[in-house]
């Protein structure tokens, strides 16, 4: 089978749905268990919802929202930056450190400097 492009096939209510949760959840300590309980779906299930309409696993996506938002901290304000890190739902600041260096290419803190 091809697979279709997201322009092709609309996003179903229920990945909106779960979407939506972890838009408003990031910044707790949520995981796969958690989406699925919310979904009423398996972590199974959800994970192949994710993959198949979005093309990133659930825990992705979720650190993506993390991430955008420490982005955006980082632009905005002068709290520290594991501070940041821990507000935006992560609870390491080495691995807020080093997810964060894997998707923008720098450390928060020279993101910090660029962007400031």
């Amino acid at each position: 089978e091809i697979k279709r492009s997201q322009s092709e096939v609309s996003t179903p209510e229920d990945v909106l749905k779960m979407q939506s949760f972890i838009h408003e959840n990031f910044a707790s300590k949520i995981s796969v268990r958690d989406i699925a309980d919310f979904a009423g779906m398996s972590e199974a299930t959800i994970r192949r919802r994710f993959a198949e309409y979005l093309d990133i696993s659930p825990v992705e996506y979720l650190n993506s929202i993390r991430l955008e938002r420490a982005a955006a901290m980082l632009r905005s304000s002068d709290m520290p930056i594991k501070e940041v890190g821990f507000s935006c739902g992560f609870n390491s600041a080495l691995y807020f450190t080093e997810s964060f260096r894997k998707s923008f290419n720098c450390t928060p803190s020279a993101y910090r400097k660029q962007k400031g």
